[in-house]
């Protein structure tokens, strides 16, 4: 064989592998898109939700010609170890144009290695507006895309601390502020009082399970771990980290709450009892009834379990505010609960890139948030074009909006860990208020289960 043969081989079989690749440096403009121009966009998602269909209805009617198709990753794979190479190659078999990214994790691994178009040269472009969406939500991006957008997000996600104002006033006890520890949330908690009968006193702080499977020892501890800067496993899912002093304070906070009578324990209500109707689990959130002074939760809050509630009979409905969720001391101004999960990004190597752009657009533009601020979905979420999400009921939002994004991302839990995990935080804590086990022994078993559970978990994603 000559060297002239030699270098076709090669030549060819380079042409041939880097079609295999799905990266681009292109950043080219494409020319506008006509309504009457024939398109399929296909998008590529974990979820489909009620929005996903209300912006691809909205959409039609600006661009009939053009359909849209949805293939979904969901029931294909799970967080784990091989997450990251089975998602490759969904999307390789695939071949999206959209992508709709629910983890932010991934999407900052994609826009590093080049799998994602760079939004900022059509942005410039078409001179579309990003100056009056969530300055948060978009340095977010740009800090994932390495100070470039690679994607854009209509709405997001975020929690703050609700408080009943009349039950303060009452006591005489001041109202919490913005930025709080969840040590200093406690202390305030044991202000109120914990004398009374079990139907109609009322607690320092609740946190409700309600519908879905979770207790409250377990939503607790995750919620108060997570806003300390705590992990239950690294970040390579090998090995549970649950056995320091960091989770030994975490536990001593709840158990400490639990005894003293001022946090409200919920365990006459079994969360996974199917028989449970909702009004029953309604009436057992005791922030939505009027009888707990304070909870944290997401915006999906004000809309879902408040709403319902002012439909019950013989209940106090609370007069509430909110302030920022608890934060970490060392860093004030950061959340974990900051979650862009609506993050719609371009392939880079979709053949249909103005489409694609334009179907984008649209998701993020006034627009559209000013239809989705009056659908039920989104009324759930928080607005990017922060103009449809300043106020509700006359009371300030601006606490949802305040606290930045964490600079550190959280490892995903394993969706098969969840359950086991809940059990077992479930039982050691039951077994700590009866004064079966010490912590430090509690601890330890959760350490020794958990490892268990978190290699069953992560084998089960494989």
């Amino acid at each position: 064989m000559n060297k002239i043969t030699i270098f076709l081989i090669s030549f060819m079989i380079a042409i041939i592998f880097s079609g295999c690749e799905f990266k681009s440096d292109t950043n080219e403009v494409p020319k506008p898109l006509s309504k009457d121009e024939q398109v399929t966009l296909k998008m590529a998602v974990n979820f489909e939700f009620l929005a996903l269909q209300d912006y691809m209805n909205y959409f039609s009617t600006k661009f009939p010609n053009l359909e849209i198709k949805v293939v979904s990753w969901k029931n294909v794979l799970a967080p784990g170890p091989a997450y990251n190479e089975e998602l490759d190659a969904f999307i390789r078999t695939e071949q999206p144009d959209i992508i709709l990214f629910d983890n932010n994790t991934t999407f900052g691994r994609w826009a590093s290695e080049g799998y994602l178009f760079e939004l900022d040269p059509l942005i410039k472009a078409d001179k579309f507006d990003i100056e009056n969406m969530n300055s948060k939500v978009i340095d977010y991006i740009k800090i994932k895309g390495g100070g470039k957008l690679f994607g854009l997000a209509p709405t997001f996600s975020s929690e703050a601390l609700f408080y009943n104002k009349d039950l303060f006033d009452t006591y005489n006890i001041e109202y919490p502020h913005n930025q709080m520890s969840w040590e200093e949330v406690m202390q305030l908690a044991a202000h109120f009082p914990t004398e009374g009968d079990e139907k109609s006193r009322i607690y320092g702080f609740a946190r409700n399970s309600d519908f879905n499977g979770f207790s409250m020892p377990f939503y607790m501890v995750k919620m108060m771990g997570e806003d300390s800067g705590l992990s239950f496993f690294d970040s390579t899912y090998t090995n549970m980290t649950i056995d320091t002093q960091g989770w030994k304070n975490i536990f001593e906070l709840l158990l400490n709450g639990v005894k003293s009578g001022f946090i409200y324990d919920e365990n006459n209500l079994k969360a996974t009892n199917d028989t449970i109707q909702y009004p029953d689990v309604m009436r057992r959130n005791m922030f939505a009834v009027g009888r707990a002074a304070m909870t944290v939760d997401d915006f999906s809050f004000v809309n879902d379990r408040l709403e319902y509630a002012k439909q019950l009979d013989g209940i106090s409905f609370p007069n509430w505010d909110v302030v920022s969720s608890p934060v970490q001391p060392a860093l004030p101004n950061e959340t974990k609960h900051f979650i862009v999960n609506e993050l719609f990004g371009i392939s880079a190597q979709s053949g249909n890139l103005r489409a694609a752009w334009e179907f984008i657009k649209f998701v993020n533009s006034e627009e559209a948030a000013k239809l989705q601020s009056k659908s039920g979905y989104s009324r759930n979420r928080l607005q990017t074009r922060t103009e449809y999400s300043k106020e509700r009921d006359g009371r300030d939002l601006s606490p949802f909006y305040m606290l930045e994004p964490s600079s550190t991302d959280a490892a995903i839990m394993p969706p098969k860990l969840y359950m086991p995990l809940n059990r077992l935080i479930s039982e050691e804590v039951n077994s700590l208020l009866i004064g079966e086990k010490t912590l430090d022994e509690a601890l330890n078993v959760l350490q020794q289960k958990g490892q268990e559970e978190l290699i069953k978990a992560t084998l089960a994603s494989e």
